[in-house]
């Protein structure tokens, strides 16, 4: 009885620490993620630098286009994971940083020439000084 009664408690606790882990958070306030939400499932890099925060119309979702560093007409594009309200820091200059992922099977986008896109989960954002 006892033994069964420890493992009915450890399986509860796997189970609500499962569910935490892999629920999204999206709250305005504050970019930080444990879950990729609506991103596809193979994880690329950490990302870290300063793009430039706008929304893509096409797909619904707000971005970061950050300049390849080196190169004048190459470009990486991250789609922001979740609903994130980004309206405060349209077309400017931000720091950020996260965790980039393929893109989802749902979102189809045309890139141009030298593009790279990825759906990021945010760990900070702040304006770039």
């Amino acid at each position: 009885m006892r033994k069964r009664f420890k493992l009915s408690v450890l399986v509860a606790i796997l189970f609500v620490l499962a569910n935490g882990v892999t629920g999204c958070k999206d709250d305005a306030q504050e970019y930080e993620s444990v879950e990729k939400c609506d991103c596809g499932q193979q994880f690329i890099k950490k990302v870290e630098g300063v793009g430039t925060v706008s929304f893509n119309s096409t797909v619904g979702k707000w971005q970061i286009t950050v300049a390849v560093e080196g190169s004048y007409d190459s470009a990486s594009m991250y789609l922001v994971s979740g609903e994130k309200k980004l309206d405060a820091y349209a077309n400017q200059k931000v720091s950020f940083s996260g965790k980039a992922y393929s893109l989802s099977n749902e979102e189809v986008l045309t890139l141009p020439a030298g593009t790279d896109c990825y759906c990021i989960i945010l760990n900070t954002l702040k304006l770039s000084k």
